[in-house]
């Protein structure tokens, strides 16, 4: 099932499987392959979403609110890193090279 989320990202849901994918275009970047959203609910008013491959993880309060968080940390992350790639440590520059396998900036 495809959809877009109250931000306009496109979204497609598996909800049998409690992930989401966002595998459309995202305003000013270009999405290169599609990145599979997971979900943990850890309490009644904490659910964690992950883009595990990049190593991302961020909690909202819903699955929406978590997803949105997350999304917006994957995209300051691909922005503050491509733009001063000489002062990040291993594990951000290894994140970055995965996230390039993902996302690009501009639109296809």
């Amino acid at each position: 099932m495809s959809s877009t989320s109250p931000s306009g990202i496109p979204i497609r849901a598996d909800v049998q499987e409690g992930y989401d994918v966002i595998d459309g275009r995202l305003e000013g970047y270009l999405v290169k392959r599609p990145i599979r959203i997971s979900y943990e609910v850890v309490s009644d008013t904490e659910v964690l979403a992950q883009f595990a491959e990049a190593n991302f993880s961020v909690s909202g309060i819903s699955r929406q609110d978590a997803f949105q968080a997350l999304t917006e940390e994957i995209l300051a992350a691909f922005d503050d890193w491509t733009a001063d790639e000489s002062n990040l440590g291993p594990g951000p520059k290894q994140q970055l090279a995965i996230l390039r396998q993902y996302l690009g900036k501009g639109t296809p």
